[in-house]
């Protein structure tokens, strides 16, 4: 792969997401800048389209929301497999692992005894967090491949609902995610996505994304391993303090957003430099550009982001 990208991208631009990207891409020649995702301008469906799926799964429309997001951190990587390709198209052997094609999750015994572990623990201070805090918990399968997980995780919680993208879009599962008061995360996007509305969230991660996204909103401590052997205590204990100290986390979590919305509008700004200096006959206002003020390189704001900024101008 990095022959291919040395040989077909090496007149390329790249915005990446994160510096580490950027390292990566500058060992192989590649330009790049390091930005941030392009979630942040996300806008989810409108509010009570998110309360009214609740309340049709259950809720009393006040008690607070828990909304949970847990995946299969263990079954990764995916690997191309011919002989269970084959054993799975003559008698569907190996399904439960299956992808797509010729490609199949990492399964065996040890894979099942971390996934089942994992679910203990997110379900153990879920219960543990619902009895000393009266709330109501609900699952969010951020993508297909999550049902499994969301479904395995629902049982140990009674039977809480599960509400995956295989059966509602992405609008409104966010807006689901944003009735939410507190939220519980193995998915990135998950995490992301409730930023602009302020929610208190504690990440369980397998990677350095969510890790990467705690630091930069100053609240490292609230990433958590997926395989650390205290996840159930520590789950629970971040959830009692972000709940606890909810008026603060919040305001930490604005203000991360608008310094995310400014780097994401200056990786609009270095596009259009970067075209000026290759088409400098290609019309583009003065306005835009490295010159020009970042935010107008994205989308309109919503009432609630601009509102958002207003109370935390950007540095």
């Amino acid at each position: 792969l990095e022959a291919l990208v040395r040989r077909y991208c090496r007149d390329a631009f790249v915005l990446a997401r994160n510096p580490e990207s950027v390292d990566v891409l500058a060992r192989l020649g590649i330009a790049a800048r390091s930005g941030t995702d392009t979630a942040w301008t996300f806008e989810p469906a409108p509010a009570p389209v998110g309360a009214r799926v609740l309340e049709e799964h259950g809720w009393n429309g006040r008690d607070p929301v828990l909304a949970i997001c847990p995946i299969h951190p263990f079954w990764w990587p995916v690997k191309p497999d011919l002989v269970k390709t084959a054993a799975h198209t003559a008698t569907g052997a190996w399904s439960a692992s299956h992808y797509a094609s010729l490609y199949f999750h990492k399964s065996g015994a040890d894979v099942d005894r971390a996934w089942n572990t994992y679910l203990d623990a997110m379900g153990a201070a879920v219960r543990r967090f619902s009895a000393s805090h009266p709330c109501f918990p609900v699952i969010v399968g951020m993508e297909m491949l999550d049902r499994p997980a969301c479904e395995a995780l629902a049982q140990r919680l009674g039977g809480a609902p599960v509400l995956v993208s295989d059966q509602h879009d992405m609008y409104t599962l966010v807006s689901v995610l944003r009735r939410a008061s507190l939220l519980l995360s193995s998915r990135y996007h998950a995490i992301v996505c409730t930023m602009p509305a302020g929610i208190p969230s504690v990440g369980v991660t397998m990677d350095e994304r969510i890790r990467n996204l705690m630091a930069d909103r100053g609240q490292p401590a609230f990433a958590l391993s997926v395989e650390q052997p205290d996840l159930a205590e520590a789950a629970f204990a971040r959830l009692v303090t972000a709940w606890a100290e909810r008026e603060a986390h919040t305001d930490a979590i604005e203000r991360a957003v608008a310094n995310n919305l400014v780097r994401m509008g200056r990786m609009g700004a270095w596009f259009v430099d970067h075209l000026r200096e290759r088409h400098p006959g290609f019309p583009v206002s003065a306005r835009f550009g490295g010159s020009g003020d970042p935010l107008d390189h994205l989308p309109p704001p919503s009432p609630a982001v601009a509102s958002l900024l207003a109370r935390h101008p950007p540095v």
